[in-house]
């Protein structure tokens, strides 16, 4: 009996390994990264950039009358966006520069959009309508 209990052990044992799981494949360890060599040499400064400028839209408020404009002086940067908005606007006038070749109408609550020059300079702006230019229904355009 005990040669039965041995072999039937045995038998047991040797089973045992005949049916285990597959064993996992091994995972390749990861190859160490290449690491540059340090550098000691100082890193050279870049020079700072100047930030760029950023044009702010210029917003005037004026009046058109028999005969002028109020206020008689815009100041703009080259190339900035100006809107003029007419608050009050006394019979039919026009609003007009003719270094930009603008021309428009001043109507009471509206507003008129234009580039300033992009050459810093005086110009004129002024009233076409009959004579109100040389009425003195003009006035300045200052651009730096």
């Amino acid at each position: 009996m005990k040669k039965l209990a041995v072999l039937a052990c045995t038998i047991v044992l040797l089973g045992a390994g005949c049916f285990s799981p597959p064993a996992e494949p091994a995972q390749p360890e990861p190859s160490p990264k290449a690491e540059a060599p340090a550098d000691n040499r100082p890193v050279a400064e870049q020079p700072e950039e100047p930030a760029a400028e950023v044009s702010v839209d210029l917003n005037i408020s004026m009046d058109a009358g028999n005969f002028f404009f109020s206020p008689s002086t815009i100041t703009a940067e080259a190339g900035q966006t100006v809107h003029v908005t007419i608050e009050s606007n006394e019979g039919f006038h026009t609003f007009v520069i003719d270094a930009i070749n603008f021309k428009r109408s001043t109507k009471t609550g509206e507003t008129m959009t234009f580039v300033a020059p992009t050459t810093p300079g005086t110009y004129e702006f002024y009233c076409d309508i009959g004579s109100h230019q040389s009425m003195g229904m003009t006035g300045t355009l200052i651009v730096k």
